[in-house]
């Protein structure tokens, strides 16, 4: 096994997220082949003013059908990963792990994603980490305005003025001719 040769674990600088949505933060690692990683911890420390955590995803990355646990307190999120008995080690690289996070920070508001104290099996490989981080941006909404009479099937409403409200609303927008809108 390659004991010198340290794993560098990342998370994506820049990525820019809407409001209130839901949004995955993938956690990439260079290549695991050979190393014999059956298992592997670590923190993750974010803003819960801008994002909170709702779940660790395995499936689809390096990690599927891996066993996990998580410990979260506001802004530390502790996950600890590992291989089923009998299981086999780490090949490749790409994606190892998915964390699913909703956004709640005001526009404009940013969450450094620290990835600490991360450790493959009981410290062997070595590890490098490359700490992320997310920006709220605006969000979206979209919609179609009808008119339902019980006495008529629905009817389009084209030329409504729709309204946000909030801090900083969008400028209204006016619905086209088949009752459709969208505005951010």
């Amino acid at each position: 096994y390659d004991f010198v040769t340290c794993i560098t674990a990342s998370i994506p600088n820049g990525q820019a997220v809407q409001s209130n949505t839901q949004f995955v933060v993938p956690i990439t690692v260079d290549s695991t082949t050979g190393r014999n990683i059956l298992g592997y911890s670590f923190t993750l420390n974010y803003d819960p003013a801008v994002i909170t955590p709702v779940a660790v995803e395995p499936a689809g990355t390096m990690s599927n059908g891996w066993s996990f646990t998580t410990n979260n307190a506001p802004g530390i999120l502790n996950v600890v990963v590992f291989n089923p008995p009998g299981g086999t080690p780490l090949t490749g690289s790409g994606t190892l792990l998915n964390i699913r996070f909703v956004s709640g920070g005001a526009i404009g508001t940013n969450s450094v994603l620290d990835l600490t104290d991360f450790i493959f099996n009981e410290g062997i490989p070595c590890v490098i980490t490359d700490d992320g981080d997310v920006t709220v941006i605006s969000g979206s909404i979209s919609g179609t305005v009808t008119y339902i009479n019980a006495a008529s099937p629905t009817v389009f409403v084209p030329n409504a003025t729709i309204t946000a409200t909030g801090l900083t609303p969008p400028a209204p927008v006016t619905t086209d001719v088949n009752g459709f809108y969208s505005m951010s």
